[in-house]
């Protein structure tokens, strides 16, 4: 199928997935589509090597602190944070260490060593998620991790969750997904009755299309 035509079929299920928004019909069918733009994995049996935690230039607490809690309770052993730069060798805060000292205060408020959290500095490089994630997954790999939470920020969650996931297999590293909309102007319930909702949704969902066309998430991956 050429890309052309893909588009256009991804531009019709998009219009049908308006259709239903504007009729306000179908709320289960919404809440799965929702719930799957969000997966949330807690099928583990043992601490995870790593929680990771996603960002851009800067992080939200409500993530932090929800990763940090991860830690405190014990689902995982230490914490990553991966941050972008947005230009080649510079940070983006005139404090490069400051969300460093932001990851330390939030497991300190737990009582838990502040020495258990790292910061990964990923270039800002097309496609951003793509970079990230190989980035990380070579800090991972160098440092034998097994299993990983991987916590993303709402909707963004499948398509990083599947990116992650095409890398980790053949270096033998197991994504567990876990969705957050801490910091979020949404939730999941009822995502499209709310207009941050619907833009975060439908966004997210037309750059886990353009990942898939661009094969970015291998086909066997994309469910």
């Amino acid at each position: 199928m050429k890309k052309t035509s893909k588009w256009v079929w991804g531009a019709v299920g998009l219009a049908a997935i308006l259709l239903l928004l504007a009729s306000g019909s179908c709320d289960t069918f919404l809440l799965d589509a929702g719930k799957f733009m969000a997966p949330v994995d807690d099928r583990i049996d043992d601490a995870a090597d790593i929680v990771v935690l996603e960002g851009i230039d800067h992080i939200e607490r409500e993530l932090v602190a929800r990763a940090a809690g991860m830690v405190s309770s014990g689902k995982a052993r230490r914490l990553i944070v991966v941050l972008t730069r947005r230009a080649a060798g510079e940070t983006p805060s005139a404090n490069p260490e400051a969300p460093l000292l932001v990851v330390q205060q939030a497991l300190g408020d737990l009582g838990q060593d502040e020495t258990l959290c790292k910061i990964v500095w990923a270039p800002f490089q097309h496609p951003a998620t793509l970079t990230s994630a190989k980035t990380t997954m070579e800090v991972l790999a160098e440092e034998g991790v097994r299993r990983v939470i991987l916590i993303s920020p709402g909707f963004h969650a499948r398509r990083s969750y599947l990116v992650y996931q095409s890398l980790g297999e053949p270096l033998q590293i197991r994504i567990h997904p876990h969705a957050s909309f801490d910091g979020h102007n949404h939730g999941l319930d009822r995502w499209w009755t709310q207009y941050h909702g619907v833009h975060d949704f439908v966004e997210q969902g037309l750059k886990l299309a353009y990942y898939m066309v661009r094969g970015y998430i291998p086909l066997r991956f994309s469910y």
